[in-house]
């Protein structure tokens, strides 16, 4: 994904959402030594039905060879939490 896209649709000043809470589920290294990150966002706004709350599941892919870099950011999900 774009990371001006990603900007437009997720940030909590251009997409109007609030960030609750930002929880990394899990963190494993790979035998490519690349090292794959999900990280769960608790988030809400408030709309014309009043306010909305979801969460999203990203997974990050970086390497620390010669420093760190991302590779890649996926959305995995994003969705309404489970009651």
């Amino acid at each position: 994904m774009n990371p001006d896209q990603l900007v437009s649709q997720f940030s909590q000043t251009k997409a109007h959402l609030a960030w609750k809470s930002i929880n990394v589920a899990g963190v494993y290294t790979e035998s490519d030594t690349t090292v794959d990150s999900f990280v769960e966002v608790d988030l809400s706004a408030t709309g014309p039905g009043g306010n909305v709350s979801g969460l999203m599941i990203w997974h990050f892919v970086t390497i620390t060879q010669g420093g760190e870099f991302l590779l890649n950011v996926n959305l995995v999900d994003f969705r309404a939490p489970l009651r």
